[in-house]
């Protein structure tokens, strides 16, 4: 059963754009449906809308849910997300995956500002209101945008690791062949570091022994694992420093921003790499 933690003044003022829902009507899971199609050269999830419809008619599964932002005039569907995927760890605490995170960017930039963040923080209040200790994510490297929206909201965030992943993009100006993912860890409801190690443990776990991925720590030795693919993808630009490793796989990305390339790289390298420079030989 899906707790709705906003109080009754909240419940009033926000009902008619955000809602909490632990299953989709028809016709919100054809909209959603379409503005998760239109996001995906951003989100890295694969598929066709048939796909999405099969993932969204499953329901939020183990005790999940939806959040909807809809305007409050039309009520169509302005954006997305799903509290999906429970990891318990040996103590009973759990986790859940934030995924399906989209706006729908065909709409108009005054009905679809800061949409994004809002059902951000819905779901995280409903996830903290709900008993989970901790909710992840699962993010394209180059969604700068994300990530960083990520990193500012939730001051208490962790990396758990990348992985690379097979892609096949939709669009003919998408050039990329695999895409690197970051997955990142949101405590909420831990009382104690050896808690929290334990939930992070039994992501990696899950991740290990049902989906048959090892996470990394590594993002630099991750990256050189495709160093040939980067330098071929990029007009057989030679890749000499961390700082061209990182450039030549943003590069790749049709919808990244080119004139955010700079903070993109810094945030990338302070945030997930440690005490190295972009300059460092690779």
């Amino acid at each position: 059963m899906v707790k709705d933690v906003l109080n009754e003044h909240e419940k009033h003022e926000a009902a008619e754009f955000l809602e909490v829902k632990p299953a989709l009507e028809d016709h919100e899971k054809d909209q959603a449906a379409n503005i998760l199609l239109l996001g995906q050269l951003q989100s890295g999830l694969q598929g066709t809308k048939e796909d999405y419809l099969v993932k969204l008619s499953r329901g939020a599964e183990d005790g999940g849910m939806f959040v909807l932002a809809k305007d409050t005039e039309s009520h169509e569907l302005l954006g997305l997300a799903a509290l999906k995927g429970r990891v318990e760890a040996p103590d009973g605490l759990m986790a859940q995956e934030l995924g399906l995170l989209a706006v729908d960017t065909d709409k108009p930039k005054d009905k679809i500002r800061g949409v994004g963040i809002k059902i951000w923080n819905r779901a995280m209040a409903a996830a903290k209101g709900y008993g989970l200790g901790a909710i992840y994510t699962e993010t394209v490297l180059s969604n700068y945008a994300s990530l960083r929206l990520q990193y500012q909201v939730q001051k208490e965030h962790g990396v758990l690791g990348f992985f690379n992943e097979d892609w096949t993009g939709s669009d003919e100006r998408d050039e990329r062949n695999f895409i690197t993912l970051a997955v990142n860890l949101f405590p909420l409801n831990v009382e104690s570091p050896e808690d929290l190690e334990a939930l992070k443990d039994a992501i990696r776990t899950m991740y290990r022994d049902e989906m048959d991925v090892e996470l990394s720590e590594d993002l630099p030795g991750l990256l050189m694992q495709k160093k040939s693919s980067l330098e071929h993808s990029n007009g057989d630009r030679t890749i000499t420093t961390l700082g061209d490793l990182l450039n030549s796989y943003f590069n790749l990305d049709p919808t990244f921003f080119k004139p955010k390339l700079d903070s993109a790289l810094e945030f990338v390298r302070s945030s997930f790499m440690g005490d190295v420079d972009l300059a460092d030989a690779v």
